[in-house]
């Protein structure tokens, strides 16, 4: 989504995502998904492993989580950070915007 947005190349992006979460600028968080309706089943901090078994509550499928192919990585906006971005902004922010602070991203 960001490297095709901006053309950077996707090793590019990682890299800086993951050298800010070293220095905190974002989070980083852990996403299995389910294998039948592919909604996450739970977050993990990045710094915990995911879960090899997890339980879907909107479709009651058990998952197994073999491979990371299964599992997104979210990289959320510390709210400094979103601030210093909101300033720049010709108008103010609204609520819904404020909580959409999450980039996606499948590991490749």
């Amino acid at each position: 989504m960001i490297s095709a947005a901006s053309g950077v190349p996707i090793q590019v992006v990682l890299n800086e995502l993951l050298f800010a979460t070293k220095i905190g600028l974002v989070s980083m968080k852990w996403a299995p998904f389910c294998e039948r309706c592919t909604a996450p089943v739970c977050t993990v901090d990045w710094n915990n492993e995911p879960p090899i078994q997890s339980y879907c509550q909107g479709c009651r499928y058990e998952n197994t989580i073999e491979c990371m192919s299964k599992i997104k990585v979210f990289f959320i906006l510390t709210q400094d950070v979103f601030y210093v971005l909101a300033e720049n902004f010709q108008c103010t922010a609204s609520e819904s915007i404020i909580r959409a602070t999450e980039a996606k991203i499948n590991i490749p």
